[in-house]
C-alpha cells in the first residue's frame, strides 16, 4: 500500500496454498513506518493474532518481529492529553482526565504517544491554572516544540494506577463491553 515514498502496509492473515494476490483472509493490523506528528506507527489486534496462531496460523519473520515489538508495549492508561501551547518557553495545556483537574501531576513521569508509539517523558513542573493544567516538559523549550505536541495523549503504565475498591472500574476497562439495562436488553 501507500504511495512513491510513503509506503504503508497492511498486516493480513493469508493462505499461503494460494497466489501472493488472490486476497487475504482477514486484515488484523497495519505498519506505517514513516509516521509522523500523530498518525500512528504500528496497530495489531493482539486478540486476533492470537485467534490466528492458536488456529496453526505462522508469521512471516517480519511480521514476528512486529508481533515483538507490539507485545513489548506496555498496557498503558491514558489520562489526558496535550490540548495546546501555552505561552512562549515550551510550556503546554493539558487536558486531564483525572476525576480531580490536578490528579494527572501525581503519575509523573508520563509517557506521551507521539507517532503512534509511548515515549517517557519528564514532567518538569505543572499547576493548575484558571480551568486547565499546564505544563513544563524536559527537552520542550520553545513553542513550535510544544505545538508538536498538541494531540498527544499522555499515559502511564497500568502497574501504576492507583488500587481500587471491589466496586470500582477505571473506564479503559469498561471499553469493549457489553451494556445491558436491568431488563436484560
Amino acid at each position: 500500500g501507500g504511495a512513491k515514498k510513503h509506503p504503508f502496509y497492511h498486516i493480513v492473515v493469508s493462505d499461503k496454498r494460494k497466489p501472493r494476490d488472490s486476497g487475504y483472509i482477514e486484515r488484523i493490523g497495519y505498519f506505517n513506518p514513516v509516521a509522523r506528528g500523530q498518525e500512528v506507527r504500528l496497530h495489531i489486534e493482539q486478540d486476533r493474532v492470537a485467534y490466528w496462531v492458536a488456529c496453526g496460523a505462522q508469521p512471516t519473520d517480519r511480521v514476528a518481529k512486529l508481533l515483538k515489538e507490539s507485545a513489548e508495549t506496555p498496557d498503558m492508561i491514558t489520562l489526558g492529553k496535550i490540548s495546546a501551547a501555552f505561552g512562549i518557553k515550551g510550556w503546554v495545556k493539558v487536558f486531564s482526565h483525572t476525576h480531580q483537574l490536578d490528579g494527572i501531576l501525581g503519575y509523573a513521569p508520563w509517557s506521551l504517544k507521539v507517532a503512534g508509539e509511548w515515549k517517557p517523558c519528564k514532567l518538569l513542573y505543572g499547576q493548575v491554572q484558571g480551568k486547565s493544567i499546564v505544563a513544563q516538559l524536559d527537552g520542550v523549550t520553545d513553542r513550535t516544540q510544544a505545538e508538536k505536541l498538541i494531540g498527544c495523549e499522555i499515559g502511564v503504565p497500568r502497574d501504576r494506577l492507583h488500587k481500587l475498591d471491589a466496586d470500582e472500574y477505571y473506564w479503559a476497562d469498561l471499553i469493549g463491553m457489553d451494556v445491558v439495562t436491568v431488563d436484560g436488553v
